[in-house]
């Protein structure tokens, strides 16, 4: 991280390193290691104003940002876009982390330092080699820096003087007067000691601070920033953000089409599958029927030999020829009641569900032949019952 101040000269501080260069030695010879930078800046306008006035207290052509320093006062610090826009863009394309102005890094310096009192006014001069700047700092207050000449102190007090004339005449606007305390801070002990020797302030008012840049010191602490960025970089964040948009709709939808296509896949092979069973099954069920059949048949004949004396050849042929057309035996029993009679029972249904239901044609030996309507596997058939003597119809 590198700390700067930003001015015609930049001031900075890389890695704990102080330097002074113009903005092409910069370029020159640091830009190229920078990885990120907060910057500080000295051309701004501060005001106080009341909740009511403090969307119209800067024109449109400044960026703003504020702090509430009462019940219903906020301090307002403005500065022009285009000079916001001047730090961004020699930064280009190192990242602007913070844009802090000049008297809140200043501030965050007198305070880390131990040098803001609640009963006195800082005045604050800086040297910065290359010109000097004049703050007023009062607890959280600020007042907008000061670019002042350094060709001699005695034009350094006038100003000075007059500075310290125009913060009392703002401090009294709508309030009692009073009269305000003020020390001196500075880190040119020189010109300290001849602002004593001019009667301005006493040796008891003024302090000397050790530092070359003490902006740079407490813009690493300062909370209070400039937000703002290039209109460039705006366009740029809309188009991520609608490519991303666009990228997670695409994503989204590709994912759902895969999902779909894999349960589309899974159901046609579920389809698929229960249709090679359901052809099996179908398969099974006719080689059953024909088997059964066959057992009908055999058992038929078996029965026949166990009961007692019977023409089994004819008993057979006028049940065969009784059944109606489409229909099937279903099973069938022969029972000894006693030694000279037995019972022949038989059940017959229809193969399928289109056959047109008919009866059991009685005739031959079964012509007295009972019959009864029953469900057998889901369609109307009929139970066949014959009671005779053997060897007689």
């Amino acid at each position: 991280m590198v700390h700067v101040l930003f001015d015609d000269w930049l001031y900075l501080d890389i890695e704990g390193r102080p330097a002074v260069c113009g903005q092409e030695e910069t370029t020159r010879l640091y830009k190229s290691r920078m990885k990120s930078v907060r910057a500080a800046f000295i051309d701004c306008a501060v005001k106080n104003v009341t909740e009511p006035l403090l969307e119209s207290a800067f024109a449109s052509d400044h960026i703003v940002q504020h702090e509430r320093m009462g019940a219903n006062v906020y301090q307002v610090i403005g500065a022009l876009k285009t000079d916001i826009e001047r730090v961004h863009r020699y930064f280009k394309p190192v990242p602007v982390v913070s844009l802090v102005p000049y008297p809140v890094a200043l501030r965050a310096f007198l305070n880390g330092r131990g040098l803001l009192f609640k009963d006195k006014a800082v005045i604050f001069l800086d040297d910065l080699k290359t010109q000097a700047v004049l703050t007023i700092i009062e607890g959280a207050r600020l007042t907008a820096p000061r670019r002042i000449s350094m060709r001699d102190t005695a034009y350094m007090v006038s100003e000075i003087q007059r500075h310290q004339k125009n913060y009392i005449s703002q401090k009294e606007e709508g309030a009692a007067p009073r009269d305000v305390a003020f020390i001196i801070v500075s880190n040119n002990r020189e010109w300290l000691t001849a602002f004593c020797d001019h009667g301005l302030f006493t040796k008891q008012d003024i302090i000397h601070v050790d530092h070359s840049c003490p902006v740079l010191e407490g813009l690493k602490n300062a909370k209070f920033a400039m937000h703002f960025a290039l209109p460039e970089d705006i366009l740029k964040q809309k188009r991520r953000k609608t490519v991303r948009g666009v990228l997670k709709a695409v994503t989204v939808s590709m994912v759902m089409a895969a999902l779909g296509f894999c349960f589309w896949a899974l159901s046609m092979g579920h389809q698929q599958d229960m249709a090679v069973r359901l052809a099996d099954t179908r398969q099974e069920h006719r080689r059953v029927c024909d088997e059964l059949a066959v057992v009908d048949q055999k058992k038929f004949f078996s029965f026949l030999k166990q009961s007692a004396p019977v023409d089994y050849g004819r008993l057979y042929h006028d049940f065969i020829s009784g059944i109606p057309r489409g229909y099937l035996i279903q099973k069938f029993r022969m029972d000894r009641v006693d030694d000279t009679r037995w019972q022949f029972v038989g059940v017959i249904y229809p193969q399928q569900d289109n056959v047109i239901a008919r009866y059991f044609e009685r005739s031959g030996m079964f012509r007295n032949v009972f019959l009864e309507n029953v469900v057998v596997q889901g369609r109307w058939g009929q139970t066949i019952v014959l009671k005779e003597e053997g060897g007689h119809e």
